[in-house]
């Protein structure tokens, strides 16, 4: 029997939908799951549990939100000088300075360089290069503002609502200003 217009049945496309949704379902339940569930999830990302259940239940994770990460994610790993690496750390995509390289951290952990993150409210990029002194604060917000874009900055983290907000050449500009060495040598000093 076709009940619909392009001559499919609405059966076979209510079993079409259903397996897209469990495919996409599947992928939206790996990636809470590498954050060790639901509410280690919405601990992590600071949102209510009800945003990462509804994540789930939807099957998928906002599209407008992957694809603004995944566009910065490509512009740090186009900046990114060599030495540092790119893991999930912190409940973020973390570029950070291997334990190899610089073990003595007061922490024992490795020294984030810059990280990257999906929040309740607003997605966020850390750029530590920032925070290295008043003068290059001071620099990046005269340079973020001469595009402007509207500037939403704490002390070493950039918050945006959409991809649009960043200014994507200055955000590659700044990942790319300092070696491994370099902040390494700066992090010691401090």
């Amino acid at each position: 029997m076709t009940d619909r217009p392009d001559g499919g049945d609405a059966a076979g496309a209510r079993s079409g939908e259903a397996s897209a949704a469990r495919a996409s379902e599947s992928q939206a339940a790996r990636v809470i799951g590498r954050f060790g569930g639901i509410r280690p999830m919405a601990a992590k990302l600071g949102v209510a549990v009800s945003t990462i259940q509804g994540w789930k239940q939807r099957g998928r994770i906002p599209a407008e939100r992957r694809e603004a990460i995944s566009a910065v994610r490509r512009t740090i790993l186009a900046n990114l000088p060599p030495g540092y690496e790119e893991v999930m750390n912190w409940g973020m995509i973390t570029y950070q300075v291997p334990l190899e390289i610089y073990p003595d951290t007061y922490n024992g952990k490795p020294l984030m360089y810059s990280a990257l993150a999906s929040q309740k409210n607003y997605m966020v990029v850390y750029l530590m290069g920032i925070y290295r002194s008043e003068e290059a604060r001071a620099s990046f917000e005269t340079a973020y503002r001469a595009t402007g874009k509207p500037l939403d900055v704490g002390k070493s983290c950039l918050r945006f609502k959409q991809l649009d907000d960043l200014p994507l050449d200055l955000i590659g500009e700044c990942i790319a200003s300092e070696t491994v060495d370099t902040f390494v040598a700066r992090c010691k000093k401090a």
